[in-house]
């Protein structure tokens, strides 16, 4: 008895919440649809070029070529085996040892008080294990870390 009485006024409240809703209130602007759509047949710059589904490249898909770092045919993989900081008069001056003479690639990578280095032609060989780091080398310098980025 007590249930079929909770089940009416549950079907009660669901009834009358669907019929009682709030007002919504917003501004209403009114549109010459005529004008704009005369404007829009008669702009100055037809749409002539445009892309078919087949003319754009697709992406990569696989794990592998996704995880896969970019490196030329023709480049060779330098290894990093040490780290050196200079402090210079204009700022501070971070050396990577490699074993052979052969320069790296560098991009640089400026954003607010950071900047990033990307050498996508070097690995990081240290004694002291995959990464580097040194704090505050020189005034106005916080930190330095080389390593290995987290995406391999």
């Amino acid at each position: 008895m007590e249930q079929q009485k909770l089940s009416i006024w549950m079907c009660l409240t669901a009834v009358v919440s669907v019929f009682v809703n709030f007002p919504a209130y917003g501004d209403v602007e009114k549109v010459n649809t005529v004008q704009w759509k005369k404007e829009a047949i008669n702009s100055e710059v037809p749409i002539t070029n445009i892309p078919q589904l087949s003319d754009i490249p697709r992406p990569q898909t696989s794990v592998k070529d996704l995880l896969a770092q970019e490196v030329p045919q023709n480049q060779v993989i330098q290894q990093v085996t040490g780290v050196r900081l200079n402090s210079t008069a204009s700022g501070l001056e971070v050396i990577l040892e490699t074993p052979t003479s052969n320069q790296l690639q560098t991009t640089i990578k400026n954003e607010g008080n950071t900047l990033s280095a990307v050498i996508p032609n070097a690995q990081l060989r240290l004694p002291s294990g995959n990464s580097f780091r040194a704090d505050n080398p020189r005034d106005g310098i916080t930190e330095v870390m080389i390593s290995k980025p987290k995406s391999f």
